[in-house]
């Protein structure tokens, strides 16, 4: 009983923050729709600046191995509080829990590098909100995370902060030049599959949350969700191949003495056994 109890109070404390974050980022969304001078042309012009997203969504990596103190591949909720504050992101810590929350989806109270990109995106968006220049992101990432914004918002032309199958069908029919490449059942069944990949909970709307974890999934391989480096583990790894090789060096240089000794000692052998100055024999 105490455990079913636990169960539900731990999901009713992610569907609050969940709820707050879905607010909240509509409330962004619709602030940056209102200020933004110029909306791309079209989709497919928005297409070709995917690889940007590729690009800013690898560097966050580094970002993520650098904030996994504990190195076991997955970031705590005290690992992400110290981490915003390293980025510089001007944040409290009960906005910080109840992102972790909303995005930790199975619940495990730890992020893994799939959801971190959200996270990163999401506290990115809330710190940045009055000032876009406050936080120690790199250039490409925070690049990133506009364009997905910008997508997102290009989407939704509506302006009410989400996606609805009416929108995805307009885009993706523009994109199809007016719909002359795909007719019919074909292209109902292509939108139907790019919509279920992006409503995730399947209530008929996607929020910038989903749309962030559908879109890392078209931008992003396989292997380049696998483990990197940080800088601290490559100046670790550079030290120990130094270490190896000034102790090859060492090896070689005593195995060179060691060969010297021995000529020193089978000349000093010889020479011992030479005949004393001076001496003759008689049969000489």
């Amino acid at each position: 009983m105490g455990n079913a109890l636990t169960a539900f109070g731990s999901q009713a404390r992610q569907q609050k923050a969940s709820d707050f974050l879905d607010e909240k980022l509509v409330e962004l969304l619709k602030k940056r729709a209102a200020r933004s001078q110029v909306k791309a042309a079209s989709f497919n012009k928005l297409l070709l600046r995917f690889g940007h997203l590729n690009k800013g969504f690898a560097k966050c990596k580094t970002v993520y191995h650098s904030l996994d103190i504990d190195g076991n591949e997955v970031i705590d909720l005290q690992e992400l509080a110290e981490g915003c504050n390293k980025l510089g992101f001007n944040i409290s810590n009960d906005v910080i829990d109840k992102v972790f929350q909303a995005t930790d989806l199975d619940g495990n109270k730890v992020i893994d590098f799939r959801e971190f990109i959200v996270v990163l995106a999401l506290l990115y968006m809330i710190s940045t909100e009055e000032n876009d220049n406050s936080t120690q992101l790199d250039p490409d990432i925070i690049r990133s995370f506009n364009i997905a914004q910008e997508t997102f918002c290009f989407f939704d032309s509506s302006g009410d902060g989400y996606m609805d199958r009416t929108e995805v069908t307009a885009v993706l029919l523009e994109g199809d030049k007016g719909g002359r490449q795909l007719e019919g059942v074909a292209m109902k069944n292509t939108i139907a599959r790019r919509f279920e990949e992006l409503d995730w909970d399947n209530n008929g709307q996607i929020s910038f949350k989903e749309f962030l974890y559908a879109v890392q999934g078209w931008v992003l391989d396989e292997d380049e969700y696998e483990a990197m480096p940080d800088d601290d583990q490559k100046e670790k790894m550079a030290a120990k191949n130094a270490a190896a090789q000034r102790l090859q060096s060492t090896s070689s240089s005593v195995a060179a003495i060691k060969m010297d000794a021995r000529s020193l000692h089978a000349m000093s052998m010889k020479s011992s056994m030479k005949k004393p100055y001076g001496l003759t024999s008689n049969f000489d």
